[in-house]
């Protein structure tokens, strides 16, 4: 192939000598793949980077078996500036051993689909993308799925993207039930957004209270699971929070300075139990909330350092399932 390029989209080609490969790569040229198959038993599928400033080879489709291990499927020499091998979609490549996918001066491999008999090395693989191994032993590529995105970057876990957050980033988080993790230098100065990703039910395990540093957080779409009830369990030592269209389960003590509900709806079903204590926080809004519990909802009440709460209700309902004495 000689400064062009070529696509295979269909039918068998074969290849069988010792040596050498099915397909020679000279000067500026492509080799696309999009269906067929290119059976080689001797030799590599393709070998790239015979002058030139450019060459690519991009696999969309179709299969291809090397049954001959002494050389790789894709080779390259160093002779071309830039020598670029792209695998994605549904093509399927066996190579035999894991060592026989690719040998060479790439100037960059990216994989992100196709299947593969073998497990490749993940220095191959696209960013984003991971390698799964599928039931039958082949091994196929998917897009990884992240716990948490920051604009278009993806992380594992929550916390990664809480220390990387900076002022005004918004931290989606996707399906899954979470614990925040109480850090006061992770927390300490910023102001960041955390949101439920579009249609995604996500939750904190609020089992144990956490320290938030003095941040100032908003939270978006997310439930707070408060599962024992407990006292002095909250989000503690805060600057501000925010709580958009949030869902407060069980009883919860305020700690920021500045705490605001927008629309957010709280349960409680235990009698001897508050939705709300006041308790540390300052200054508290409630906007556009329900309130649903069995007599007792919110508890204006100070301790320690902190000598009084202005509280703001407005547009709230409160519903008990029963009265309770003196209240």
């Amino acid at each position: 192939l000689i400064n062009g390029t070529l696509e295979i989209a269909g039918g068998t080609f074969k290849y069988n000598r010792i040596g050498g490969a099915a397909i020679i790569m000279l000067g500026n040229a492509k080799f696309e793949m999009t269906g067929g198959k290119l059976e080689v038993s001797g030799g590599s599928a393709v070998n790239a980077g015979y002058y030139g400033e450019t060459q690519d080879i991009d696999i969309s489709g179709g299969t291809i078996v090397c049954s001959h291990g002494a050389n790789p499927a894709f080779g390259a020499s160093d002779t071309v500036g830039e020598i670029l091998l792209k695998v994605s979609g549904d093509a399927t490549i066996e190579v035999g051993a894991s060592d026989k996918f690719v040998d060479g001066s790439f100037t960059k491999i990216a994989v992100s689909g196709g299947n593969f008999d073998v497990k490749i090395d993940d220095k191959y693989l696209a960013d984003g993308f991971e390698l799964i191994e599928n039931a039958d032993g082949t091994y196929g590529v998917a897009a990884k799925t992240y716990v948490a995105t920051i604009g278009t970057v993806g992380y594992e876990t929550l916390d990664e993207a809480i220390k990387a957050a900076k002022d005004g980033d918004v931290i989606v988080v996707n399906v899954g039930e979470y614990t925040l993790m109480g850090s006061q230098s992770l927390y300490t100065g910023k102001a960041f957004t955390i949101k439920a990703a579009d249609g995604a039910n996500v939750s904190f395990d609020m089992s144990n209270a956490v320290t938030l540093g003095s941040a100032k957080v908003t939270f978006e779409g997310v439930t707070f699971d408060y599962k024992t009830n407990g006292n002095y369990i909250g989000l503690q030592h805060a600057d501000t929070l925010v709580y958009n269209n949030c869902t407060i389960n069980g009883q919860v003590f305020l700690y920021a300075t500045n705490e605001t509900f927008n629309g957010c709806v709280f349960n409680q079903t235990s009698a001897s139990k508050y939705n709300v204590w006041t308790y540390g926080a300052k200054n508290v809004e409630f906007n556009g909330c329900e309130f649903y519990c069995a007599g007792k909802s919110v508890l204006l009440y100070n301790e320690g350092t902190n000598t009084g709460t202005d509280l703001t209700v407005t547009d709230t309902t409160f519903k008990a399932s029963a009265p309770v004495a003196g209240k």
